[in-house]
């Protein structure tokens, strides 16, 4: 019989924490554990997350690390087969754990999480059209939820890059796992309720960072073997061209920096 755990870290979201907790408390499918991490927060996480150990909700607290940290730290007590990473401010839709948990156990060993639609709501609302996963195509795009379904034991062996800055370092953990042979699989349904906060883009969460380009070259480097060598060489001939056009002052738009390096 499959087990799930879900791992909530949470930090500076105590107000929003109920709504993930009884999220994964009101599961179709109950999972084994449901684990709140405080990754240091200064607001009450810790009480607001014991109010619930009497349903069953463990507690783990942490010196503030960022969102990979508090995912490690999460992934080292759960003690399930798979396991779902639940950002503190999202919600599981009631059927989210039976749904990918049946697909993910049936799926073959290569197949190492199962992620979903999402659908917004907050201050924007709508359903994603995430593609079918493609390694090539997750290079160019970070289409895949931090909460996909995961086999524990892929987490454990490929932990969150802890100096990956925050905001993209789900992408690098999906890239780590893609080079490593691991794949996934959609569930074209928007099971996982995704909160958008004022002021947030649909994009990459980095719009009208200076430091995006930069965070975006560091990971394509990184995995420039999941594309081969010619994809890292346009990589680095486009970030070249664009130095340039930083030192001259040249315009360049949001979705150019985004898209061009890795358009085919």
């Amino acid at each position: 019989m499959r087990s799930v755990a879900v791992v909530i870290p949470c930090y500076g979201y105590a107000g929003l924490l109920p709504e993930a907790i009884e999220s994964a408390l009101e599961q179709s499918e109950a999972p084994k554990q449901v684990i709140v991490v405080d990754d240091g927060s200064p607001d009450d996480t810790v009480a607001v997350a014991a109010g619930y150990r009497e349903q069953g909700v463990e507690v783990v607290s942490r010196p503030n690390g960022g969102p990979g940290a508090a995912r490690n730290s999460g992934a080292a007590v759960v003690d399930a087969d798979f396991v779902v990473l639940l950002d503190a401010d999202a919600r599981l839709d009631p059927h989210y754990v039976e749904k990918t948990a049946s697909v993910l156990e049936a799926a073959p060993s290569d197949v190492g999480y199962v992620y979903t639609q999402c659908r917004y709501f907050g201050a924007d609302h709508g359903v994603t059209s995430f593609p079918e996963w493609d390694a090539q195509r997750l290079l160019r795009w970070p289409f895949v939820h931090v909460s996909a379904m995961l086999r524990t034991e892929l987490l454990r062996r490929f932990p969150y890059d802890e100096r990956v800055r925050p905001g993209v370092e789900d992408w690098d953990f999906y890239l780590t796992l893609a080079e490593a042979g691991f794949g996934g699989v959609l569930v074209d349904e928007p099971l996982l309720l995704y909160r958008k906060h004022g002021g947030e883009s649909r994009g990459d969460g980095l719009a009208g960072d200076p430091e995006a380009e930069r965070t975006f070259h560091q990971i394509l480097r990184k995995h420039w073997r999941l594309g081969g060598v010619r994809h890292a060489l346009r990589v680095e001939a486009y970030y070249a061209r664009s130095a340039v056009r930083r030192r001259v002052g040249a315009p360049r738009s949001r979705a150019s920096a985004m898209a061009q390096p890795v358009d085919r």
